[in-house]
């Protein structure tokens, strides 16, 4: 069978996390602005389920997500995945992270502790965690990097502003691939990115999100090139190596 010929479910890999041994999917899936505020919980079931089906293993979330919702409904849907259809909770890797509190945004609430990382900080906010999220365990708990995803968003923002994400329907086209097809399959070429956190707001979104994976054996390096081009944005390395010969 050739790769064009595989299913997205075939095509599936798993990369360590950073420096660890872990093993997770190259696209995941994410529970920020959709779970318990666009989706309803059927819809949201729908989206996991299908993500599992692809052997997705990793799931995101955080505490700051919609007031913490996304994870009770997270919540929800892993518990009705165990019982209904018989997943184990061993095949799953669950991320949640904290720095910013809920109470932040109560109009009451003295917030002198609460966002950081101290150890009072962290022990509370694990009690609230488990009063949200019941699912037995996570398997990662981290402060978010949350400069690196304002500076990440920033950049996006301005690539749609400046007209740039545009000039790339040429080269999508030529893959048959959406714009956003071709965005996750470009982050997910990049062999020192673990994995891709996926985000949708219906199902179907899902199933397109991960129609990405048969789009990566295409990026060869012409086209690598071509997406360069447009986007102007190759880090350059901070030394010039040419000196050193």
């Amino acid at each position: 069978m050739s790769i064009s010929d595989k299913t997205p479910k075939e095509l599936m890999e798993y990369r360590d996390l950073g420096r660890t041994d872990l093993k997770v999917s190259l696209l995941s899936s994410g529970a920020w602005v959709t779970f318990g505020e666009q989706l309803d919980i059927n819809e949201a079931y729908n989206c996991i389920k299908f993500a599992y089906d692809n052997v997705c293993n990793f799931f995101d979330n955080a505490e700051v997500y919609s007031f913490g919702k996304p994870e009770t409904a997270m919540d929800e849907v892993l518990k009705r995945m165990f019982k209904q259809d018989g997943i184990q909770r061993t095949n799953l890797v669950i991320l949640t992270k904290i720095f910013w509190d809920t109470s932040c945004y109560h109009p009451q609430a003295i917030k002198a502790n609460l966002k950081g990382l101290s150890r009072k900080r962290i022990v509370e906010d694990n009690m609230l965690h488990r009063i949200r999220f019941e699912v037995e365990y996570d398997n990662l708990y981290k402060p978010p990097i949350s400069y690196g995803v304002k500076g990440n968003l920033s950049w996006l923002r301005q690539q749609f502003e400046s007209g740039q994400v545009e000039n790339l329907h040429p080269i999508a086209d030529k893959l048959d691939a959406t714009i956003a097809q071709l965005a996750l399959a470009w982050a997910a070429k990049n062999p020192n990115v673990s994995t891709v956190i996926t985000g949708a707001s219906r199902s179907s979104q899902v199933t397109e999100n991960f129609k990405a994976l048969t789009i990566i054996p295409e990026l060869i390096s012409d086209i690598i090139e071509e997406i360069e081009q447009v986007l102007k944005n190759k880090p350059k390395h901070p030394y010039d190596l040419t000196l050193m010969n």
